[in-house]
């Protein structure tokens, strides 16, 4: 006896959504953090972009294929992210960097020395 799912086909639907996505920004003396939220989203569907003052970043859920299986039915939302910060003047563009783990974005923007806190030592006499 051979089992079988079967949907008519036409109830299947794809339907695409973008979506701001949750960002926690942190800060310390040489760089700010961003966490950004993108779940389904893997490395190679998210992008990056600093251009003048604006950094944006984006991401999309890739279909998924399940090897030796075929479709049968499907209700698909494909997911878009797109969030655009703008950022300070003084940050070291060429030091930016970027990584994907478990559908986070971590974005490290490190500052530029004239942005950095800097102590005076103060001297007696």
């Amino acid at each position: 006896c051979e089992a079988s799912i079967s949907q008519n086909p036409s109830r299947s639907a794809v339907n695409t959504k973008t979506l701001r996505p949750r960002v926690n920004i942190f800060e310390n003396e040489s760089s700010f953090l961003l966490e950004v939220d993108m779940p389904g989203v893997d490395e190679s569907a998210a992008e990056v972009i600093i251009e003048k003052n604006l950094l944006t970043i984006k991401g999309k859920q890739l279909p998924v294929n399940r090897e030796n299986y075929r479709p049968v039915y499907g209700v698909t939302d494909t997911v878009a992210f797109e969030r655009t910060f703008q950022v300070p003047e003084g940050i070291d563009r060429e030091a930016l960097s970027a990584r994907m783990k478990n559908g986070v974005l971590e974005v490290t923007i490190p500052k530029a020395q004239q942005l950095q806190a800097k102590k005076i030592q103060i001297q007696a006499g």
